[in-house]
């Protein structure tokens, strides 16, 4: 039976049985209720559940993508991972962890620009701790880049969401060394070292960096 309250607005008995209708329809089904809205003089209706239903199937295209892309992942195919993820962010509909698994992808591939791009669209969802990795993508990116300001900027607030993590310095210690700051890279590396004293690459980068006699 029809569920819908006798005493609703007519425009509104029209949209839910439409939407129900069209929740299961095919093309050429919800082409029927488009012509049968129209017939019925709710034509201005069209145009919105035409958007609802584009939107609806974008959503249900993006989470199989994203689904895809962990299985892919989990087998060992990077590539194939890489594809779904590159198709996913087309549709403007990943979540900020595959705009971030996507920007890890690029940069492994050497694609800064696009590393750089995927990362900040991570960052516009990701919060506290798990804005870590977008970061220290987004740092080596923009140095890449030329912005060195930027990539200094990432590590420092990378450090303070893992003060822990040895890449938060090992990065910026780089940077800073790369444009003419040795102190500045020594400071760096010493207080990685006192936060994670046995770490291999800052005790690398201390030998590096110890100045000569």
């Amino acid at each position: 039976g029809d569920m819908l309250a006798p005493d609703w607005p007519l425009h509104e008995v029209y949209a839910a049985r439409a939407r129900a209708r069209l929740a299961t329809a095919d093309s050429a089904d919800a082409e029927r209720v488009f012509s049968e809205l129209r017939a019925a003089g709710e034509a201005a209706l069209v145009p919105e559940l035409v958007r609802e239903r584009a939107d609806a199937r974008r959503r249900a295209r993006a989470a199989e993508l994203l689904d895809r892309s962990h299985a892919l992942a989990a087998a060992g195919d990077a590539r194939g991972a890489r594809a779904a993820l590159e198709e996913l962010a087309a549709l403007d509909a990943a979540p900020s962890e595959a705009w971030l698994a996507l920007a890890q992808a690029r940069w492994e591939a050497g694609e800064g620009a696009g590393a750089l791009h995927a990362a900040r669209r991570a960052l516009a969802g990701l919060a506290g701790s798990k804005r870590v990795e977008a970061l220290l993508v987004a740092g080596m990116a923009a140095f890449q880049g030329g912005d060195r300001t930027a990539a200094l900027s990432a590590f420092h607030e990378a450090r303070t969401w893992a003060p822990a993590d040895p890449r938060t310095y090992d990065y910026e210690a780089r940077v800073r060394f790369a444009t003419g700051d040795a102190p500045g890279a020594r400071r760096i590396v010493e207080a990685g070292l006192a936060r994670v004293p046995a770490d291999p690459a800052l005790l690398q980068a201390r030998a590096a960096l110890a100045p000569r006699r």
